[in-house]
């Protein structure tokens, strides 16, 4: 079987057709680095059968996902621990805003788009195993910028209910995999009383960074002024990665450690919340770069945080949150869906929804390479994949026994203008991404050579 249809086998669509037509434009799209559906699906016959997939109200993106999340689950049974980092992002079709319906205001009115909110599984190591949740929506043009009416809702009516809601569906795959200890991720637009309630009844872990001070019930001091009250623990040494907003560097920290009662907030018509007791880790940076912002996290969780070792483990835990950062600009820079031209937003929910999938594969082998290097390449490659890798890259026949995946990923990689220098490193997702499709072109016609040598 292909990666695509591994990666949809048993997709439920109502017509087998249908479910063949998925994987074919699975495997299309995943061989091209670009939303232009022409392109990818090398026809005029061939893309107009992916427009009326894309337009049938038959498909929707769940049953897109479905047996995605069933793969995923598969791969987390593997793992003890597998962690869920969770956020929100913007899909910008301001620039196609004049042909395409259903768009809706982003952060400023004359954005045009909608969001998404993701749920990821991903090793301790990084590795991402796949998409779990995934909910997109437009916003209305009514009520947009009234954040008094927004104030008077419950958080279950506004978007912030969302983060409470995919928690849910987190627990519920949880239970599915119990034997994996599930830890819940998210960053600061997470830190929501309703959220914590949720998530202390002992179905999934979580770490949470928090947002704003909390008060303590009762005359003790709020969270953070409790916190920094304790002895440090000791130091932590790690490597921050490049933001739009700042740029990467080697951060020295101190680290401390508490307990501490978040009191309940009052809800519109909903009365006082309960009070939660929850761990707290505070990481606080030494000795910032001048015109630096400083690094400082309070984070949230339900895991033990007694000791350097405890606290040490929350924190590496809350830095995997990055890979859904990661998995973002692969899904907009990589697989350009913000360029992607239909004429409603619900075909381009349906076209992302494989791309969620394909942006997936890349940072899976990607980061999979980084972790398993000696990995047996057919792990992750068809053989035919692998063979037009290695007879491309080295000019002469493929070893019988499958390669170390290092291997064959740092080959493929050069196709999309990796130098494999001494020094450079592993590939990035760019330059894979890329390899990708020049293997999967190198292996068609490889094929395409074989089936034209035996009608000779």
């Amino acid at each position: 079987m292909s990666w695509a249809a591994q990666e949809l086998a048993g997709v439920e669509l109502g017509d087998r057709r249908l479910e063949r037509r998925s994987v074919k434009i699975l495997e299309q799209l995943g061989d091209q680095p670009t939303p232009r559906t022409p392109t990818a699906c090398g026809g005029w016959s061939e893309t107009l059968a992916a427009y009326r997939l894309f337009r049938n109200e038959k498909v929707t993106p769940e049953q897109i996902l479905a047996p995605h999340r069933e793969s995923t689950l598969e791969r987390m049974r593997e793992h003890p621990v597998v962690i869920c980092p969770a956020d929100t992002t913007e899909f910008d079709y301001t620039n196609q805003q004049k042909f395409m319906q259903g768009l809706g205001p982003l952060t400023y009115e004359n954005q045009r788009g909608q969001k998404g909110h993701f749920l990821l599984a991903v090793t301790p190591d990084g590795v991402p195993l796949g998409v779990l949740g995934a909910d997109l929506w437009a916003r209305s043009d009514e009520h947009f910028g009234e954040r008094e009416l927004c104030a008077k809702k419950q958080v279950k009516d506004k978007e912030s209910g969302r983060w409470v809601a995919m928690l849910s569906h987190c627990k519920e795959l949880a239970a599915r995999c119990p034997a994996t200890r599930v830890i819940y991720v998210a960053d600061r637009e997470a830190d929501i009383h309703e959220l914590l309630l949720e998530a202390t009844d002992g179905k999934v872990d979580c770490v949470i960074r928090s947002q704003n001070d909390r008060a303590q019930p009762d005359e003790d001091p709020s969270i953070r002024n409790a916190v920094r009250g304790q002895e440090p623990l000791g130091d932590i040494e790690f490597d921050i990665p490049t933001t739009p907003k700042r740029r990467g560097r080697h951060v020295k920290a101190s680290v401390r450690s508490a307990t501490v009662t978040l009191r309940g907030p009052r809800r519109p018509g909903g009365g006082c919340l309960a009070d939660i007791t929850v761990n707290l880790v505070h990481v606080r940076e030494q000795d910032c770069p001048e015109g630096e912002e400083l690094i400082e996290w309070f984070l949230l969780t339900t895991l033990a945080v007694g000791t350097l070792e405890q606290a040490l483990r929350v924190i590496e835990i809350y830095r995997c949150r990055w890979t859904i950062e990661v998995f973002f600009r692969v899904l907009k820079t990589g697989c350009r869906v913000e360029q992607m031209q239909f004429h409603h937003i619900d075909r381009v929910r349906t076209a992302l929804a494989f791309y969620l999938v394909i942006a997936w594969r890349v940072l899976f082998l990607t980061l999979l390479g980084r972790k398993s290097p000696q990995l047996p390449c057919d792990a992750v490659f068809a053989t035919e994949e692998w063979h037009a890798i290695y007879i491309v890259a080295r000019r002469q026949p493929p070893p019988k026994d499958p390669l170390p995946l290092d291997d064959v990923i740092r080959m493929m990689a050069r196709f999309g203008g990796f130098l494999n220098r001494k020094n450079d490193g592993f590939p990035g997702p760019q330059a894979i991404w890329v390899g990708l499709q020049r293997a999967r072109d190198f292996a068609l016609a490889m094929e395409a050579q074989k089936q034209a040598a035996r009608c000779v």
